[in-house]
């Protein structure tokens, strides 16, 4: 196959006679991915400027741009080449080739795109859509269409990407081996941006196959690093790893966007394995290669971006607001929004961990409109622990709660641990003081379905025992003793299949290695709430002290199970009042007066353990006594 195609010396000769045989011939090299593709069409601009062909430099200029972005491997040059396409573009030429018409559309669009502004001079869908319905070269009418969809997809503009896709398709089989795979890797790009998981694999591993075939490194490691980032949208670890060990060895002085893929993809990897510090190292050595290839701002303003998504994982939200800052200065005008959007939530998440909570609600209320406005939902998207508080602090102070419920429970959010009551649990699980049940907040307990039936006994015993990682055998031998091994394990199988049946959700229970769970993301469980608060009570600064124990009295609302008779809950019920007893009595001896009669009178309010009111009664009649033993020593409030 080689020896079929002309070598860059060749147009060079070529172009110094016949311009547009020149061109032709840089074509062909383009067509089969030729490393002195770039040379080639250099040779041809200088000699079609030189004789003020500019119709030609334009397409010269056009193709080499579309390609440089295409590599993606080193942009040092693109910003000459966009030069070169303004001044051929400067002297209007007739253009009566729809193909070459579409790549220059497509090189412009990246020009745009490179420098995060506006493509105001684009043509609508319908134009472009014609162009393709009559374009007769193909490799330049679907270079132009990738370049085009590119830009689409970082306006999220799904719609009218599609339409190109469609239009554009029947003019693969008339294309050069590199431009059908490049095409096909921009359609899986296009499938992955949008999660269309399963159709960016077939599309990706087409590419794959078409490059390796005809040996064409760069789109080689490129689309290995978009099944790297096909394997992490999946959440499959090891494939990231394989994909990315594949891609190299990268040279880190010729392909330097290149290694800023690589460390940009690790970092998100991090960020899902929870190594938040390692992530952010990585991110920031994105950033460095990406600022040694000259990045496009788009690109550059996406790493910055996962700076600050780093930042905010390890609760450094100042930091994470001036990243996405940062980012807001360089990208496109919807990625500037969006990472307004980011800066805000990132502030307010800060203020609310200081305690600023009134202080933090402005940052959130502009936050929520704005991501509204833009119709993006995915903020915080690798940290989506940060993406449930800054839910949880919106829904706490009433701002847009039917929006923000319905991110949640699309995006399936875990509730944080001080979530507010009016998180969109599915399914809401009271066992202190009573044994409630509700789905979608209507009451699951009726006339058909008893208290003390078989499955609702199974749900009580997986709630008892923790809720989370509860061991299968341990539950066997307690709901079902003298059955036998066999028989009380299919017991318990045909038993959880009813109680899922009854709770409507298969996923609310999950079950693996021999322990059941309930998913937290799906329910609340008010003994949950509980275990929070104490846990928070118990390392709580001293200034926030009160407002810690009162939560853990509010949310202690009486007895685990209190109707349940059962020696083994009996024994659980005792261990957890127990351990509120300590929290509380523990803390409520640091109290002032003040502060420990108000906790007095919330624990009477909520019918607490006699030893608790005993306690705090004790503490506010000890703090009394000593302030009026100081009253009476001091001369001046004496008389």
């Amino acid at each position: 196959m080689a020896a079929s195609r002309p070598s860059s010396a060749a147009v060079a000769r070529l172009a110094a006679r016949d311009v547009p045989a020149a061109l032709e011939r840089a074509w062909r090299l383009a067509r089969h991915g030729a490393p002195e593709t770039l040379v080639a069409f250099d040779d041809v601009w200088r000699a079609a400027a030189a004789r003020r062909d500019f119709s030609i430099a334009a397409q010269a200029a056009a193709a080499a741009i579309c390609i440089l972005d295409a590599d993606y491997r080193d942009f040092r040059s693109f910003d000459a080449w966009a030069s070169r396409l303004g001044e051929a573009t400067a002297h209007p030429a007739p253009q009566d080739d729809p193909a070459a018409s579409l790549l220059l559309l497509g090189a412009r669009a990246l020009c745009a795109l490179h420098a995060a502004e506006d493509f105001a001079d684009g043509p609508g869908i319908g134009h472009v859509a014609s162009l393709l319905r009559v374009a007769a070269d193909a490799d330049k009418a679907l270079l132009g269409a990738a370049a085009l969809i590119v830009l689409l997809n970082s306006g999220r503009r799904e719609r009218e990407s599609t339409q190109i896709e469609i239009e554009a398709e029947s003019l693969v089989t008339a294309a050069g081996p590199w431009t059908a795979a490049h095409w096909a890797a921009i359609r899986g790009q296009h499938a992955l941006f949008n999660h269309r998981l399963d159709e960016a694999q077939g599309l990706l591993h087409g590419a794959l196959a078409i490059a390796q075939a005809h040996e064409m490194h760069p789109l080689v490691v490129m689309t290995t690093l978009m099944l790297a980032r096909l394997a992490l949208a999946r959440g499959d670890d090891d494939a990231v790893g394989m994909h990315l060990a594949k891609a190299e060895p990268i040279d880190d002085r010729r392909d330097p966007m290149w290694r800023a893929v690589v460390q940009q993809i690790r970092s998100l990897a991090q960020l899902h394995a929870g190594h938040f510090s390692e992530a952010l190292r990585s991110a920031r050595l994105a950033i460095a290669w990406a600022g040694k290839a000259a990045a496009p701002d788009a690109e550059s303003t996406q790493m910055r971006c996962l700076e600050g998504y780093c930042l905010a994982a390890v609760h450094d939200g100042h930091g994470a607001a001036a990243a996405f800052q940062d980012a807001s200065r360089r990208g496109t005008r919807f990625q500037s929004r969006q990472a307004k959007a980011f800066a805000a939530m990132a502030t307010a998440d800060a203020l609310a961990a200081e305690g600023r909570t009134n202080d933090a609600l402005p940052h959130l209320a502009t936050a929520f409109a704005e991501v509204r406005a833009l119709d993006y939902a995915a903020f915080f998207w690798p940290v989506p622990d940060v993406a449930s508080r800054v839910c949880a602090l919106a829904l706490a102070a009433g701002i847009d709660t039917d929006y923000v419920c319905s991110i949640i429970r699309t995006r399936e959010l875990a509730p944080p641990p001080d979530a507010p009551a009016s998180w969109p649990w599915a399914c809401r699980i009271d066992v202190l003081g009573r044994f409630h049940v509700e789905l979608d907040g209507r009451r699951l307990l009726s006339d058909r379905v008893k208290t003390s039936s078989k499955p609702l006994e199974l749900l009580r015993a997986i709630v008892v025992l923790g809720g989370q990682q509860v061991d299968v055998d341990h539950l066997v031998s307690l709901l079902w003793p003298g059955k036998g091994r066999v028989g009380a394990r299919t017991a318990f199988n045909v038993t959880l299949l009813r109680l899922r049946r009854l709770l409507r959700l298969d996923n609310l229970i999950t079950m693996a290695d021999n322990v059941v769970s309930l998913d937290p993301r799906l329910v609340r469980v008010d003994r949950w709430i509980l275990e929070a608060a104490l846990a928070a009570a118990a390392h709580a600064p001293v200034a926030r002290e009160g407002a810690a124990l009162t939560r853990v009295v509010e949310c202690y609302a009486g007895p685990l199970l209190p109707d349940e008779a059962a020696p083994w809950v009996e024994v659980e019920r005792r261990r957890l009042r127990l351990r509120v007893d300590a929290v509380l009595a523990k803390g409520s001896l640091h109290l002032a007066p003040v502060d420990a009669g108000v906790l007095l009178s919330r624990a009477l309010a909520a019918d607490a353990a006699l030893p608790l009111v005993a306690s705090l009664l004790q503490s506010v009649m000890l703090e009394l006594r000593d302030s009026r033993r100081m009253v009476g020593r001091s001369p001046r409030l004496r008389g």
